[in-house]
């Protein structure tokens, strides 16, 4: 057995990457992360790690498949991160698949590329992040063809109060703040255009389409000879009412948000890297980096809301996903493409040596913005 003293030296023969490997591989610190895990996260909260999984499992299977159907072998398939203690599912035409610990924090394949020109390398690297943008695609449209497109009314008239003297309106079902949408299925688009279509049926019966709490209701009442209903009238201006929309409309709407989405990351990520002013009215932590926790706290309290929300925080994970391994770094996919391409260029692949020294700088990357994100998740806790 080996004494303190030795334990220790050979700790420090390790040096700097050798001991965080270790400690990242010690049984202790996967047991203290999984009791952490089980400790805090609700129901909602493992659905929510499961969804960001499923996510890498899709962006990585996006690279094995492209590389197998252009005749490239693939040894393994891994959802995780890279450690020692792996768990074996089997293997699927030669490839073995594979889970790690840290599952809930990355993936990787590793397709011999060797020979392969340069435009079937890129299409490999490439594929996993289209099928996160398809995707998102698929996800927003789903959940818009659920909750309907968004429409924000300007001018919509709304039941201010309800008159005591005439009591049609309260006696239909009226009730105040009601938004008056439709007379006789025509829209209605100010409270002078309702007033007038009342007037236009006095002592006829008509119908109105109101909406309650984001809930439409139907209404059939007879104006009186005045055209009146009881009922005083104000403008909801900014009120928000979801529209139904076909399944074209939905793909079409599903387009614009993952635009919009790639447009607001973009801008997050050029802010961060203070290579664009930030607006004045950011909150002062919004432009921090937030890690696994805060995705969590976003896709449990929109899961509380319905599943047309959560589907939205899963297409946003997957278009960050999509421009996020398009940044030029070694440890994401842009960065890979990069090296590859700058090694295609210069004829010769890069030494064992150079390999080593970008392994670690990935490492150490991957290392520092993990710990960034969970300080700031812990500290500067976001609030949705």
């Amino acid at each position: 057995m080996r004494t303190i003293s030795e334990r220790i030296s050979a700790l420090t023969q390790l040096g700097f990457f050798g001991l965080v490997k270790l400690l990242f591989d010690h049984p202790l610190t996967i047991c203290a992360v999984y009791a952490l895990l089980i400790y805090y996260l609700p129901l909602s909260g493992w659905l929510v790690v499961g969804s960001i999984a499923l996510c890498i499992f899709a962006h990585e299977a996006g690279h094995m498949f492209s590389a197998r159907m252009q005749g490239y072998p693939v040894e393994n398939f891994s959802v995780g991160l890279p450690s020692k203690w792996v768990l074996k599912l089997g293997n699927f035409r030669g490839t073995s698949i594979q889970v790690t610990p840290y599952w809930f924090m990355g993936g990787y394949v590793d397709p011999d590329l060797r020979g392969a020109p340069f435009w079937r390398m890129a299409i490999v690297m490439l594929s996993g992040v289209a099928v996160n943008l398809l995707i998102s695609i698929a996800l927003f449209s789903a959940g818009y063809a659920i909750t309907g497109k968004r429409v924000v009314l300007d001018k919509q008239p709304v039941i201010v109060e309800l008159s005591k003297n005439v009591d049609i309106a309260r006696s239909a079902g009226m009730r105040e703040n009601d938004l008056v949408l439709k007379v006789n299925r025509k829209q209605m688009d100010d409270y002078r255009q309702f007033a007038f279509e009342l007037a236009a049926h006095k002592n006829e019966t008509v119908k109105l389409e109101v909406l309650r709490r984001n809930e439409t209701k139907e209404i059939w009442l007879i104006p009186t000879e005045q055209g009146q209903i009881g009922v005083n009238l104000g403008t909801a201006e900014g009120a928000v009412v979801f529209e139904s929309v076909s399944m074209n409309e939905a793909i079409a709407v599903g387009f614009e948000r993952t635009g919009i989405t790639l447009k607001h990351t973009g801008e997050k990520l050029l802010e961060m890297l203070h290579l664009k002013d930030v607006p004045p009215e950011t909150k002062p932590n919004g432009n921090r980096m937030h890690g696994l926790v805060a995705v969590v706290d976003l896709g449990s309290q929109a899961l509380s809301y319905g599943i047309a929300q959560f589907m939205f925080v899963v297409a946003v994970i997957n278009a960050n996903l999509f421009l996020t391994n398009l940044l030029p770094l070694p440890i994401l996919d842009g960065g890979q493409l990069l090296l590859l391409g700058f090694q295609k260029w210069r004829g010769q692949a890069f030494s064992e040596k150079v390999n080593s020294i970008i392994e670690k700088f990935c490492i150490y990357l991957m290392l520092v913005l993990l710990v960034v994100g969970v300080y700031n998740d812990i500290f500067y806790r976001l609030k949705f």
